[in-house]
């Protein structure tokens, strides 16, 4: 048993300069697209608000305090041409009555809008 465990650890010291060399180019690559990929780039989130109470405001606070999006208050009409546009990647619609749906136990009424698929979200 000791003697197949030599073994290999033989094997293994002729080839460390391999491993040292793969381990120090996967390290120079991470660093490499890391940097490159980090340009800042927020995509843009549109939501609109048609409830106007204190909890749909509440889920909007929550949402925008989301990392790695920009989020802006939008009318639902200017929301949904900038998505088909590209400007931004999707629209959240709070529907009129998301508090009274919400807390009647009816789940909520959110709309997702990406790129020509409207979910509703319950």
């Amino acid at each position: 048993m000791l003697g197949v465990i030599w073994v290999k650890f033989k094997d293994y010291k002729n080839s460390l300069p391999m491993i040292i060399v793969m381990t120090v180019m996967a390290l120079v690559l991470i660093y490499i697209f890391g940097t490159g990929f980090d340009s800042g780039y927020m995509p843009t989130v549109a939501i609109t608000d048609n409830d106007q109470t204190e909890t749909s405001k509440a889920y909007i606070n929550q949402l925008m305090e989301e990392e790695g999006y920009e989020f802006i208050m939008t009318t639902y009409d200017e929301g949904k041409t900038n998505v088909e546009k590209g400007e931004y990647i999707a629209l959240v619609d709070v529907k009129k009555g998301f508090e009274n749906n919400l807390l009647g136990g009816g789940g909520s009424s959110v709309d997702l809008y990406k790129s020509g698929i409207l979910l509703n979200i319950r």
